[in-house]
């Protein structure tokens, strides 16, 4: 088992023990920037802030969509840091 700490742009609604599915991202950052997040527990899929705008480096759909369950996450003012067991 694997630990991911990604980072989405706005105010990612996931609780811990949740399963979700990203699929979408920006891949050469750390932590991961994540654009489409898609809560398989909650049935609810969000787009984050950064999905659809003109980037250097935009979001790109990730040929191998990554899933885990949150084992925690943390809502700033203007952004969300959360932790996933793959």
């Amino acid at each position: 088992m694997s630990i991911l700490r990604y980072h989405f742009d706005g105010s990612l609604d996931v609780r811990t023990g949740e399963t979700v599915k990203i699929t979408s991202a920006i891949s050469d950052t750390s932590p991961l920037r994540v654009s489409v997040v898609e809560n398989l527990t909650a049935r609810k899929t969000q787009v984050s802030n950064i999905e659809g705008v003109m980037m250097v480096n935009p979001p790109r759909r990730l040929h191998k969509p990554i899933m885990g369950r949150v084992k925690s996450s943390q809502v700033d003012q203007h952004s969300t840091i959360s932790i996933l067991k793959k």
